[in-house]
């Protein structure tokens, strides 16, 4: 009798690009980022946030110049990172598939 070792599985964090935040996770990324996001208007979503210039950032969620362009900065950030993420993912799946 031999007792079955389960595998434990590595929980795959769902990647999320700003864009597709809805308010709460982009509040919570914002805040993961050390950016105070109290000021955000509940209707601004990833979505809206993105389409913003820093200019537009500074007037509608009340940022500091500095610090609108930070956001700024690190939402295009963050998008891209996650873009190359999922492509990779992509490219390994389409891998994966020729394979079988």
């Amino acid at each position: 009798f031999f007792a079955q070792t389960k595998k434990k599985k590595k929980k795959k964090k769902n990647l999320v690009s700003p864009k597709e935040m809805n308010h709460k996770q982009l509040v919570s990324w914002l805040r993961s980022q050390k950016i105070s996001a109290d000021s955000i208007p509940k209707s601004i979503d990833g979505k809206g946030i993105m389409r913003l210039t820093a200019k537009q950032m500074r007037a509608q969620c009340f940022y500091e110049e500095d610090a609108a362009l930070d956001v700024f900065k690190k939402l295009r950030n963050e998008t891209d990172r996650v873009g190359k993420i999922q492509m990779e993912q992509r490219k390994t799946q389409k891998q994966m598939n020729k394979a079988k």
